[in-house]
């Protein structure tokens, strides 16, 4: 492989893994858009989904490093349908 073609693969995995980065954040606000219509705190959520508050703090800032089964629990406690595609 040459460097050209290294260059060209090396754009592409950072565009998606930015558009990867705007979903997190979309999917963070809509949990805590979704959150707050229910009345709920974050501490409650955070007991209900098994989570720490920090976890839950950081998904719906949509920054850190959550796990997919803390964003998938949350997510299950709010009625949220989340779908991995490929």
């Amino acid at each position: 492989m040459d460097y050209g073609e290294k260059a060209r693969q090396d754009r592409h995995y950072f565009a998606e893994l930015e558009l990867l980065v705007d979903s997190l954040s979309e999917i963070g606000s809509l949990m805590q858009s979704v959150r707050k219509e229910n009345g709920l705190t974050q501490e409650q959520l955070a007991e209900l989904a098994g989570i720490s508050e920090r976890t839950l703090r950081s998904i719906e800032a949509g920054t850190g490093n959550p796990s997919f089964a803390a964003v998938l629990s949350t997510a299950a406690i709010l009625g949220i349908k989340i779908s991995v595609e490929r």
